[in-house]
């Protein structure tokens, strides 16, 4: 693995998380922490090893709509308020980062974000209450016929991605 405090292993033994360093020391993890990236915040939850809720907390960030139908996000946002919700959670349980044995994440369904190469976002997310693709729908219905679409492509959700994207190259 080769990143300096990288552990090699993870193994559960009586519902507690051991991790084993490069040395082969074992370190007990006694923490989970989720978070859920959504449409309106980013909340936070740590988690004992059997379930319980320890603490939680969340952030809210914005949605802009610069015109009728727009629904767009700053990536950025979504950064802070996670950042924020985690320090909210980790100073209320007064538990350590070190402490957390596994971090799980989740998001809002469909969000497109073109980014460049070097990762950084070309335009603000484009998240999934966004309408503006109506008329790439009606493009592609008449160009493919409705009948010959395939239900599983043409679901709503797969019609969604198709049409942003379309949306934005002819932006």
């Amino acid at each position: 693995m080769g990143h300096g405090n990288i552990y090699q292993a993870i193994k559960l033994e009586h519902c507690k998380v051991f991790l084993l360093e490069q040395g082969g020391r074992e370190m007990a993890k006694d923490f989970l922490l989720g978070i859920d990236v959504g449409t309106t915040r980013a909340k936070v939850a740590l988690f004992g090893l059997t379930g319980k809720v320890i603490a939680s907390g969340y952030n809210e960030y914005l949605t802009v709509h610069p015109r009728p139908g727009y629904a767009e996000q700053n990536p950025e946002d979504w950064w802070r308020a996670v950042k924020k919700a985690v320090h909210q959670v980790l100073s209320i349980s007064n538990i350590s980062s070190q402490d957390i044995a596994a971090i799980g994440i989740s998001s809002m369904t469909i969000t497109v974000l073109p980014v460049a190469k070097d990762g950084k976002p070309l335009y603000p997310a484009i998240i999934w209450t966004d309408s503006r693709s109506k008329e790439q729908c009606r493009w592609i219905k008449k160009k493919v016929g409705e009948k010959d679409l395939d239900p599983f492509f043409f679901s709503k959700l797969q019609k969604q991605k198709l049409q942003l994207l379309i949306t934005l190259k002819e932006q």
